[in-house]
């Protein structure tokens, strides 16, 4: 396959900064949580999971496991997240949404629901449309994209 051309590149890198504006990437607070994008996704990843672990989290979304680490510390310490320890092997741990996670993550992904609908509908054709192409040409690789459902055994 060819190496892109200048162009390309500068249309991908375009693309990358409308988007990341247009979805809040770059808000400190996502969806008026006291959560960053990074943390949202890790809770997205627990709450659509089963029996997903710390190190399942950190492989599929390329995270560093000491901030990882952290961001579970915090949620534990938050009442948002628990952890089961595995029959088959007391090393590992699954995590889990506690009752007040599951309230709160609920709430924060009906906002992003809300907010996805009503994007200013000028625009969806063309977003819709890009995000087709981009999710298209530039397939997950692995280890990319979520990993909810994952079942251990």
């Amino acid at each position: 396959m060819p190496a892109p051309t200048h162009s390309q590149i500068a249309s991908i890198r375009r693309f990358n900064r409308f988007y990341t504006r247009e979805v809040g990437v770059l808000r400190k607070n996502f969806l008026d949580t006291p959560w960053s994008l990074a943390e949202m996704r890790v809770l997205f990843e627990i709450a659509n999971g089963a029996d997903v672990t710390a190190s399942d989290i950190g492989k599929a979304l390329d995270l560093d496991a000491a901030y990882l680490s952290r961001m579970l510390q915090k949620f534990e310490k938050d009442g948002l997240v628990s952890r089961t320890r595995s029959k088959a092997d007391a090393r590992v741990s699954f995590l889990g949404l506690s009752v007040r996670g599951k309230k709160q993550f609920a709430a924060a992904n009906e906002r992003q629901v809300a907010q996805t609908k009503n994007r200013r509908k000028d625009q969806w054709s063309s977003q819709q449309s890009v995000a087709f192409v981009w999710g298209h040409v530039f397939a997950p690789t692995k280890n990319q994209g979520k990993i909810s459902g994952l079942r251990r055994t």
